[in-house]
């Protein structure tokens, strides 16, 4: 990709609209609007200290939905019933609001404090998303994206690596459709808990 070319893949609304629909991007500017430096300066500003309590309350309610699912995993493993299962839905449709509510709230801190730090916003064109991340990391020094992602990734590719093998292992023995179903559930949980607070801030 040529250097001219590049100047025009990016805008403010390019990025805005990648902090809000790609869950990756919208969890690092979590991370980074949660940073002390960053909510001292946003968080009083008008406008934004809602927010600041709508993603601690969508917070709170996703630790609680998080809990009752290790909960419902190990009640499937344990027990002979099939009750846990039938909490499955009532968790993905509570744990995807709670998650609607916060990104909505991230990227309206985001999407102030990316105002207040390039003006006027049209400078945003020659800067990609990544280059944004990068000077914001230095800024604040924390990880950037491009270090979230990259341990994110390497750590669910070590997480289906063992999915994989423990699933050949329980096919080759005898098909459990219980075994099968606590392993996806594993794996998704293994997903959403590197996305919380206590993991991802540790992930550089």
């Amino acid at each position: 990709m040529t250097v001219s070319h590049q100047e025009h893949v990016s805008s403010f609304e390019a990025i805005v609209n990648s902090i809000k629909y790609d869950a990756e991007v919208c969890r690092w500017f979590e991370f980074l609007i949660a940073q002390p430096a960053v909510s001292a300066q946003v968080s009083a500003e008008e406008g934004t200290a809602r927010a600041y309590q709508d993603i601690r309350s969508a917070l709170l309610r996703q630790r609680v939905i998080f809990a009752f699912a290790l909960v419902s995993v190990a009640a499937v493993i344990l027990s002979k019933s099939l009750w846990p299962i039938l909490a499955v839905p009532f968790i993905l449709y509570f744990w995807l609001h709670s998650q609607k509510v916060k990104a909505a709230a991230v990227v309206a801190v985001s999407e102030r404090l990316i105002r207040r730090d390039y003006v006027p916003v049209d400078i945003l064109s020659g800067i990609t998303l990544f280059q944004l991340s990068e000077q914001y990391s230095k800024k604040y020094k924390i990880a950037s994206l491009v270090d979230k992602i990259y341990c994110f990734d390497r750590v669910k590719r070590y997480s289906v690596l063992v999915f994989l093998v423990v699933v050949m292992a329980i096919w080759t023995v005898a098909f459990s459709w219980k075994a099968a179903l606590v392993m996806l559930c594993y794996y998704e949980l293994i997903k959403a808990a590197l996305m919380t607070t206590v993991v991802y801030r540790r992930l550089q």
